[in-house]
């Protein structure tokens, strides 16, 4: 399934208009910069990652942006169209899978209020 371009930060200066303009939340494995934006301008919930060399090997850092695409995904349906987004690991010794990074994803969206429905369904 791809990640099309419309559900993607693009460019720096959506990131740094994120990190300017936004609300840090964490979680247990994951820190998220979330702002809704204006409801008429976007068609759908926008993600951004970001991983820094500390984190670990290429690999590792691949792994972990593939898997936060996948948990995105899934819950998608149930963010805000508006909704702008970017996820950075917490710490380097985190565990790697993708139910543990949706849970933890989910539970910070929803003690937001930015995720509709309830983390368990």
């Amino acid at each position: 399934m791809k990640f099309p371009k419309s559900a993607r930060l693009l460019t720096s200066a959506h990131y740094k208009y994120l990190y300017r303009n936004s609300t840090r939340l964490f979680g247990e494995q994951i820190s998220v910069d979330v702002r809704q934006g204006k409801q008429e301008k976007m068609t759908c919930a926008k993600l951004g990652i970001t991983v820094s060399r500390k984190f670990g090997k290429a690999h590792e850092r691949n792994r972990f942006k593939r898997i936060v695409r996948e948990a995105f995904r899934e819950i998608a349906l149930t963010l805000p169209q508006n909704l702008q987004m970017n996820v950075t690991p917490r710490k380097s010794e985190i565990c790697l899978s993708k139910q543990a990074i949706l849970v933890d994803l989910k539970n910070v969206l929803f003690k937001s209020q930015f995720l509709r429905s309830a983390p368990n369904d």
